[in-house]
């Protein structure tokens, strides 16, 4: 690892290697919340990548010295100098989100959509009730600093896990 002693040097480090083995990936969770509006404190790096090439992430990052953590088909977890955290894009709704990013100029990779964000916190709480109140103040703050996203957009991924209800009561609180 090469400048792996500051965040944003295993930031760029681990951009480096995606795109030069032209992996497809895009800033998720904590840094991505940060660049759409709400800074908050954050203690890795997460990123959403082309779920089709997961045997090259692992040889990539195993073979600039991060440590393989956890792997299933979901997820890639490397420990090193900062943790990174890698969901893997495998199905069409995450593909999409993949090919709707943007590139963000300050980290020199690609960034999904704010919507894209709060589809995948939804997801995360869904799953996970133990996030619940982390990441519906996420979604609270983003769509704060975000008063002019696609509605419709996160509507659909609400609908996905049935909790439309609960994004217009924090949709409500968000803008009040």
């Amino acid at each position: 690892m090469g400048d792996a002693s500051s965040f944003g040097g295993v930031l760029r480090e681990v951009v480096t290697l995606l795109r030069g083995a032209d992996v497809a990936h895009a800033l998720i969770g904590g840094i991505a919340v940060g660049l759409h509006g709400y800074a908050r404190a954050t203690a890795d790096i997460d990123l959403l990548v082309d779920g089709a090439r997961r045997d090259d992430v692992i040889e990539l990052m195993t073979g600039a010295g991060f440590k393989l953590a956890v792997a299933t088909e979901e997820v890639l977890h490397f420990s090193g100098p900062v943790p990174v955290d890698m969901l893997l894009a495998r199905r069409e709704t995450t593909r999409r989100m993949l090919d709707d990013a943007t590139p963000e100029p300050a980290t020199g990779t690609m960034l999904l959509r704010v919507e894209d964000i709060i589809g995948l916190k939804i997801q995360a709480f869904s799953n996970n009730p133990a996030r619940k109140w982390h990441d519906q103040a996420d979604i609270a703050a983003l769509l704060q600093s975000n008063p002019t996203l696609d509605w419709l957009r996160v509507q659909r991924y609400a609908a996905m896990f049935g909790v439309q209800d609960l994004m217009e009561e924090i949709r409500r609180s968000a803008s009040a």
